[in-house]
């Protein structure tokens, strides 16, 4: 019987390792750190998708989402990081991952701050590790829920570590809970942490968890 395939840096040809810190002057800002692929892996266990989904990773940092998310899921992907060092990997990484598995969909990267992105009528998952303080993250989903008014259609925001965000989802966005995951880990620094995923019921289209 052959083995599942072990999905990791060294698999997809990049290097995420790094915890990127924005320093003092961006305190709305929180360091670049990646999910870590177990539970990456264990989120894929409750998430259905279809080829016609595109996610965006916000606060993308080197690009593991990203690049496990495309190849994992064969979709499109965004992602939005606006820190200059960050950046410089992230395109490096993104670089090497398409050498390594050429015939994947595209990674589209966009070097601008999350609450100056232009949101895009085809995309419908959303992926948010901590990236950034709660204001932003209101910006950010109020230009999701615009950009839903104008263009109909289901949407999911993936909130990992979502601490921060739980009460203002629940109580003044549009999104309504639909899961959540407590995500089994004896790893000290992430043992605590849960994934919500929330949907939106927009025009005729059918809700997949």
């Amino acid at each position: 019987m052959d083995q599942p395939l072990e999905i990791d840096d060294q698999f997809l040809n990049i290097q995420t390792q790094s915890i990127i810190y924005w320093g003092s002057e961006q305190p709305q800002h929180y360091e670049s750190e990646p999910t870590s692929y177990s539970i990456l892996q264990y989120l894929l266990d409750y998430l259905t998708v279809s080829s016609q989904d595109v996610l965006v990773d916000f606060g993308c940092g080197t690009g593991r989402v990203l690049c496990f998310m495309n190849y994992q899921l064969n979709l499109v992907v965004r992602g939005v990081e606006s820190h200059p060092t960050t950046l410089k990997l992230l395109k490096q990484n993104t670089s090497d991952y398409f050498k390594a598995h050429p015939n994947q969909p595209p990674i589209e990267l966009y070097p601008v701050s999350a609450q100056d992105y232009s949101v895009q009528a085809d995309e419908t998952l959303y992926y948010f590790f901590n990236p950034f303080a709660l204001p932003i993250f209101k910006q950010v989903v109020r230009n999701i829920e615009k950009s839903i008014e104008q263009f109909p259609r289901t949407v999911r925001l993936i909130c990992y570590y979502p601490y921060h965000f739980k009460k203002f989802l629940e109580t003044e966005s549009i999104f309504e809970p639909v899961q959540e995951i407590t995500v089994p880990t004896g790893d000290w620094t992430d043992y605590f942490i849960i994934c919500l995923l929330y949907t939106s019921d927009a025009a005729d289209d059918s809700l997949r968890v």
